[in-house]
């Protein structure tokens, strides 16, 4: 066949009959570029719009192989849907064709390729097709893949439970692994169910569902939660949860919640570790009748336990255990035992000796004098 359409034979299609100049006008300015090929797999017409999408001009590709400016990657797989288009013996629906195509500047561009047959007497004889650049979409599809990688690589790592309610369903969707990972209890139907709030520690479940109808109301949108529920094993797992609103009604109400959990039973245990360790630290000073002190060089503050005041016979100082001083208590110090007390910091400061031992005269509140060993 010509590479001309004026020239195809009307009894071959009844495009031959229609006139180029008509063509171009009915495809310069749409968004797709409309392309004929004949069965050798040949360009016939180039609609202008070829020029503003891929850089050439209609007559580049008019008698040019449709899949040379195909990337080599794809070629392969264009190959074997082009002699598909092209078989008498197909009938089925044609699905979009997405390859590569390389711009005159060279750079390859992302499109997707849709094609009608145009037959006669049973035959095909000539193939339509409409290009349509779609790299944008598949760029912005890599990001969001990436994006969806990374996101799923920081919640592995962070060992977090992702979970999305929606109000008017009542469905949730959440990241099942982490669930399952901690063996907390499953969503029949993705649906939380009376049985799931059954398993909340009953200490719990009372601020649980204050703050769970405050957001559902609107009048919250973040809220921070710990809870304890129950096992599908049977143990009591922590929970620490953020949850806010990220749609709402026009009444203002909650239409969608999205929430994120960790597992907090460790760090439970480390508190209550740390709480018993606290408690017997408490009846060993008070047992032994002593203070601790902590000095931070660096702003010159000083954390005393509250038996300090007791030793300097001082009123109780309100804070609990630790009591904050703001200045060291030098001026306390005898003036007789200032120099042996800071000679005995100095060499602990230059690493000469392991420790900061000192003996020393202290004024206290009542207005004597108390030998102190620290």
């Amino acid at each position: 066949m010509s590479a001309s359409v004026a020239q195809l034979r009307p009894d071959v299609d009844p495009l031959a009959s229609l006139d180029p100049v008509l063509l171009h006008a009915l495809t310069t300015h749409a968004h797709e570029v409309v392309s004929i090929i004949d069965r050798s797999g040949r360009v016939l017409f180039s609609g202008g719009a070829i020029e503003r999408v891929f850089g050439y001009a209609p007559d580049e590709r008019n008698g040019r192989p449709v899949l040379d400016v195909v990337h080599p990657d794809d070629l392969d797989y264009a190959q074997s849907r082009l002699r598909e288009l092209l078989s008498d013996e197909f009938t089925g629906a044609f699905d979009p064709v997405a390859v590569r195509v390389r711009h005159k500047s060279g750079e390859y561009r992302h499109c997707e390729i849709t094609a009608t047959r145009l037959q006669r007497a049973g035959a095909t004889a000539l193939l339509v097709l409409h290009t349509r650049d779609v790299t944008a979409q598949a760029r912005a599809m890599a990001r969001s893949a990436a994006a969806e990688v990374r996101l799923e690589m920081a919640i592995r790592g962070a060992d977090l439970g992702l979970w999305e309610f929606d109000v008017a369903t009542g469905r949730m969707s959440r990241t099942e692994d982490w669930f399952e990972r901690h063996d907390l209890p499953r969503l029949p139907e993705g649906r939380p169910t009376e049985e799931w709030y059954e398993r909340i520690h009953p200490e719990d479940i009372g601020r649980v569902m204050q703050v769970i109808d405050a957001r559902m109301a609107g009048s919250t949108t973040r809220c921070h939660l710990q809870y304890r529920i129950r096992s599908r094993s049977g143990q009591w797992t922590w929970i620490d949860e953020y949850a806010s609103v990220i749609a709402r009604n026009a009444d203002g109400t909650a239409r969608l919640l999205a929430g994120v959990c960790t597992c907090a039973d460790e760090t439970k245990t480390l508190e209550s570790e740390l709480a018993i360790a606290n408690d017997r630290l408490r009846l060993a000073v008070d047992a032994g009748g002593i203070a601790l002190w902590d000095w931070h060089l660096p702003d010159g503050v000083v954390f005393r336990t509250s038996s300090w005041s007791e030793l300097m016979r001082e009123p109780a100082r309100d804070g609990g255990f630790w009591c904050r001083y703001e200045a060291v208590g030098i001026e306390t110090m005898h003036p007789e035992d200032r120099d042996a007390v800071d000679s005995a910091y100095q060499a602990h400061a230059r690493g000469e000796a392991p420790t900061f031992v000192y003996e020393a005269r202290r004024l206290c509140g009542d207005g004597s004098w108390r030998w102190m060993r620290s």
